[in-house]
């Protein structure tokens, strides 16, 4: 993050339900990335729903503590194809995911990330697959047990550098044009839907 961007962010109020989207979502508000983790207060869900109920992408809760929420945010059709792939099937199964269809696996994930949140599992590291992270640096993360990357970003890279930095470059900048936008005065709400039309009249 740039300077300049990084006092716009300082400058912010960071618990404010829109500035978590920006931080956290912007690859994924932006059209480029599959889906995102959201972590917001409790009182927020209302108004998540509020900001994603025609935006078309899909929040679909995996937990709820005393204070906070953990939400997945996705875009159905792209998550959907990528979880169709043969590879990525291959790992989910020999993890022990039984049905494979997008529904069966995000509610085998959700009591798998449940459990772990209330300290009675370790954390399961499917989640890169559910974040839409590339095949090779899934498996690689499991062969190594988290060792050995090549490169650290959004995620432990173990294959192709160089092209993973641009991704990590490009999430960098949806997140600086998001958080200048905020700060020229768009609300989210209009962010969310520039970006679907955005996407809708590329496809």
């Amino acid at each position: 993050m740039c300077q300049e961007v990084f006092k716009i962010v300082q400058s912010m109020d960071q618990s404010h339900i829109e500035t978590k989207f920006a931080l956290q979502c912007a690859p994924l508000i932006t059209g480029i990335k599959m889906a995102n983790l959201l972590i917001v207060s409790r009182g927020d869900e209302n108004e998540v729903r509020r900001i994603l109920k025609k935006s078309g992408i899909i929040h679909y809760r995996l937990f709820q503590m005393e204070e906070k929420t953990s939400f997945l945010l996705f875009h159905r059709s792209q998550l959907a194809a990528y979880l169709n792939d043969p590879d990525v099937q291959r790992i989910l199964y020999a993890d022990g995911y039984m049905d494979l269809s997008l529904g069966g696996i995000l509610r085998t994930f959700q009591i798998r990330y449940q459990t772990h949140m209330q300290g009675r599992a370790g954390f399961p590291h499917e989640m890169g697959i559910l974040l839409g992270y590339p095949v090779e640096d899934v498996e690689g993360f499991i062969l190594h047990k988290g060792q050995n990357a090549l490169y650290c970003g959004y995620w432990k890279v173990y294959h192709d550098v160089p092209a993973k930095k641009n991704i990590f470059k490009a999430y960098e900048a949806a997140k600086e044009t998001l958080i200048r936008m905020l700060d020229e005065g768009y609300d989210m709400l209009w962010i969310i839907d520039y970006y679907r039309r955005k996407m809708e009249q590329a496809s």
